[in-house]
């Protein structure tokens, strides 16, 4: 935690990342679902507390994404995106996508994956991604998001993709296998959903 500049604990987030003894810079939300002893102790530690009305236009997550960019970071990175509802899980992998943070690198975890925004090139120069954490026989998807995806290539993967065109929310780049290091995913133009297990999960084949 020493190289992060600014910790946001969103609404319960706040109970497991004081359960894990994290710094805190912010917690932040309607605080439905956060302790009441989580958030007295948050109070006591002279943590940054922003209080959100239920009644808003924003989910808790949006909220914290627009103040994290207010500090023009280099990179985000979003913990905890697969629970509660699937309307959540999935409102909130659309929203690490979003252009207003389109200058940060965006990561997200969602149980046991991993997710990284990848977006389109300037000038039609691809943008690559190199795969560092995956090994032989990982499962590795791209789904293309906010509209087709053009110029998308792969490297190190068994069923590859060539300057392709894939159609927007196409589930047609699920499920490939690395086979190969480096594994790497190109993009000319558009945003891609990239995902990769966990460094620590061990390597599955698909079916």
């Amino acid at each position: 935690m020493a190289d992060v500049d600014l910790v946001i604990a969103v609404d319960s987030g706040l109970d497991l990342a004081l359960a894990a003894a994290l710094r805190v810079d912010l917690a932040l939300g309607d605080f439905d679902s956060v302790s009441p002893a989580a958030l007295a102790r948050a109070v006591d530690d002279g943590i940054e507390i922003a209080r959100f009305s239920n009644d808003k236009d924003e989910t808790d997550l949006e909220l914290a994404m627009l103040r994290a960019i207010e500090s023009e970071p280099e990179r985000i990175v979003v913990v905890g995106l697969a629970g509660g509802r699937p309307d959540h899980a999935l409102t909130s992998l659309l929203l690490l996508a979003d252009s207003r943070w389109s200058t940060a690198a965006v990561t997200g975890h969602v149980g046991d994956a991993i997710v990284t925004i990848l977006r389109g090139g300037i000038d039609q120069s691809p943008t690559r991604l190199r795969l560092d954490e995956v090994a032989r026989g990982d499962l590795v998807s791209v789904i293309p998001v906010g509209g087709d995806a053009h110029g998308v290539s792969t490297v190190g993967l068994r069923w590859p993709l060539v300057d392709e065109t894939l159609r927007a929310h196409s589930p047609r780049g699920m499920s490939n296998v690395v086979e190969a290091d480096p594994a790497e995913v190109h993009l000319r133009r558009g945003t891609l959903l990239v995902f990769q297990p966990s460094a620590d999960e061990s390597p599955v084949e698909a079916s």
